[in-house]
């Protein structure tokens, strides 16, 4: 799926906004590898966990589809608790979509999809896999 640049510069404006406005505790564009890479950098970068749910992303879709899709102009963003009602009414009145996935917490990252587990794992063993080369795990 293609984005035009005109949808993409008003993404990252409003996203820059926010930023500005200080709703944003932590950003990250979902690209290459998808949802489940990105929820994984943020999880290695920060060393914070997150629950999880993919059930209202893309409903009708495989649990793979919505994982490891790389379509363009999403964002995970992480709001401050405090800020959560006015980013949302914010993201509202300017008509962007947005669907609430989960919640930051623990040293695990959890992610399930229509109420079965599909990623259940400590970051230290994400940070571990994501540091070691397949050559390192072949010998």
């Amino acid at each position: 799926l293609r984005t035009d640049a005109e949808t993409l510069k008003n993404c990252m404006n409003g996203i820059l906004s926010f930023i500005n406005k200080g709703y944003v505790a932590s950003c990250h564009d979902v690209s290459e590898g998808g949802i489940g890479v990105c929820l994984s950098e943020m999880a290695i970068g920060s060393d914070i966990g997150a629950h999880i749910d993919l059930s209202e992303v893309g409903a009708d879709l495989r649990t793979d589809f919505k994982l490891f899709s790389e379509s363009n102009t999403r964002w995970i963003v992480e709001v401050k608790k405090d800020n959560q009602n006015s980013f949302e009414k914010l993201l509202t009145k300017e008509n962007t979509p947005f669907i609430q996935i989960g919640e930051t917490q623990g040293k695990t990252l959890a992610i399930k999809d229509n109420e079965k587990t599909v990623i259940n794992l400590e970051i230290m063993i994400l940070r571990e896999s994501w540091k070691n080369t397949i050559w390192d795990i072949m010998g």
